[in-house]
């Protein structure tokens, strides 16, 4: 999985090549990543102007007119192409075509399908993040019921502690 670096590394280089470009057509390989790409997403993508390319945590929130945003997750093998006009290498594993206007385009390749795409609105958009980006807030119970629950292992870390794990010599 990408690291945190290397998907702002990637935010940047779609924000320097597609921001502003509008979106002619989009095709789709039909597979399922994480999810199944919905097949109305060519439609609602038509015609569209990419106006910002922002991240939040490991998502990558490519922000259209009209208050919609495409969400995107690299997942484990997943790549964001940029083509110039006319370039159409012969690659395996493209999941979306997007081609632009002035004849560049973007493709999203993934390997091994753990990616995403989900276009998204705004107020959904950031309902969806806090949901799948931030960790719900802490509900633990305190740490003498949450041993109760577990006996094994707080016997386990009381023996770890007097050195009496299995196969380990005994300290001076």
């Amino acid at each position: 999985m990408p690291e945190l670096p290397e998907v702002e590394t990637v935010r940047r280089m779609l924000d320097e090549s597609v921001r502003g470009r509008t979106i002619r057509s989009v095709t789709l390989s039909g597979h399922r990543l994480r999810e199944r790409i919905p097949a109305t997403l060519p439609r609602q993508l038509r015609g569209r102007t990419i106006e910002r390319v922002e991240r939040t945590a490991k998502y990558l929130l490519i922000g259209l007119d009209r208050d919609l945003t495409l969400l995107s997750h690299l997942g484990m093998s997943g790549r964001w192409l940029v083509l110039r006009p006319g370039e159409r290498p012969a690659l395996p594993h493209v999941h979306a075509r997007i081609r632009f206007t002035d004849g560049t385009g973007l493709w999203f390749q993934d390997v091994r399908r753990f990616g995403l795409l989900r276009l998204v609105s705004g107020g959904t958009q950031r309902r969806l993040l806090h949901a799948e980006v931030r960790p719900p807030h802490s509900t633990a119970p305190a740490r003498r019921e949450s041993q109760a629950q577990c006996p094994r292992r707080s016997a386990m870390t009381r023996s770890r502690r007097r050195g009496r794990i299995a196969g380990s010599t005994p300290g001076p």
